[in-house]
């Protein structure tokens, strides 16, 4: 009796056991030792089976045949397909769900198509749409649309996600990253074609090399687009307020900036524009090889009167500060490692059919 009761508990466990995904095991259990060829499916088949296989039959996993991930996949979208038409049942399959999910949000934009429901309003409204046209789904899984797009357009409706939509594109165009290598001037200028032309132009109208500049955005912000000064510390420990007004890539500061503006003819100009930055130091090195006589391919004396200003240069003030020449002859070591780069690629910078073809 014992044995008997052991026996029908067994077969019960496997006749109306479900896997992790709700599905009877049954039905896997016999496809699977289809594809392995046995000629029954009887207890001797399932005998045969390995832990591993198992495992697998328990995650719903139907043949024992060897897929790559692609195959695997466009299977399991053809079972999940053939299950929804079968049962009319799209629960726990994830292709399923997913289709039901956004067929409820089009329905929800739908019924206030150009104004949307309000910020955060697609949650009721989904809801609200789960509740007339529950689509089989069980409360459980009567999810959100799980797409941006799908959400912002329920919130929004179609003016308000075109606006949002345009917000997006502006805001994105005026972030620029850096260059993947910031100590190769050819490489800037590979990567970054509107850069080169800047620097040309810039060279063009003040006599700037685009070596010597380059080498200062490279010490100044290191080429990062909003780069600021670090905050002074209040009390040792409490962020407070910046070291200057500093800011950009040329990390210019107010006054000099507004100066810049009016003399250059940019009233529009900004500090986050490397154009704009590249062509303020040309236009401040202009000045300082004119009013100081320092060489414009210089660029250990042209940063020190970039830093302390053309009255600080005259009156030596950076003679006190060991730091600041350190730095400026690490400018001019790398204004010469630009410059020796730049006339390896100058001519191909200068081909048009470079970047037509690259």
């Amino acid at each position: 009796n014992l044995l008997a009761g052991i026996l029908i508990y067994l077969f019960c466990s496997i006749f109306f056991a479900e896997n992790k995904k709700n599905k009877p095991i049954r039905a896997i259990a016999g496809n699977k030792l289809i594809s392995k060829t046995f000629s029954k499916k009887d207890a001797n088949g399932l005998a045969q089976l390995g832990n591993k296989e198992i495992q697998l039959i328990e995650s719903g996993e139907t043949t024992a045949l060897d897929y790559n991930l692609f195959e695997k996949r466009l299977r399991a979208i053809f079972f999940e397909l053939e299950q929804y038409k079968q049962s009319n049942d799209p629960n726990n399959q994830t292709l399923t769900q997913r289709f039901i999910y956004w067929k409820t949000a089009i329905s929800c934009i739908k019924k206030e198509m150009l104004f949307g429901h309000g910020t955060g309003g697609y949650k009721s409204a989904v809801r609200s749409e789960y509740i007339s046209s529950p689509f089989n789904l069980s409360s459980k899984n009567q999810k959100y649309p799980h797409n941006q797009l799908l959400t912002q357009l329920i919130n929004m409706g179609i003016i308000g996600f075109i606006l949002w939509f345009f917000c997006l594109i502006v805001l994105s165009s005026c972030m620029v990253s850096p260059p993947k290598k910031t100590t190769n001037i050819c490489e800037i200028f590979y990567e970054k074609r509107s850069w080169y032309k800047a620097a040309v132009k810039t060279e063009k109208r003040w006599g700037s090399p685009a070596y010597v500049t380059l080498a200062f955005i490279k010490q100044e912000s290191d080429f990062q687009q909003g780069a600021k000064p670090e905050r002074t510390k209040l009390l040792g420990f409490i962020p407070w307020k910046r070291k200057s007004s500093a800011y950009g890539y040329a990390q210019a500061i107010d006054g000099t900036w507004d100066i810049y503006k009016k003399q250059a003819k940019k009233p529009l100009a900004s500090r986050t524009s490397f154009k704009d930055s590249v062509d303020f130091i040309g236009w401040y090195n202009k000045k300082s090889n004119k009013l100081l006589g320092i060489p414009k391919d210089n660029a250990r004396l042209l940063y020190l009167a970039y830093h302390e200003g053309r009255g600080g240069y005259k009156k030596g003030s950076y003679k006190s500060k060991p730091w600041l020449l350190s730095v400026s002859s690490d400018v001019q070591k790398m204004s010469n490692r630009y410059r020796n780069q730049y006339d390896s690629c100058k001519k191909k910078l200068k081909s048009p059919f470079y970047f037509l073809f690259n």
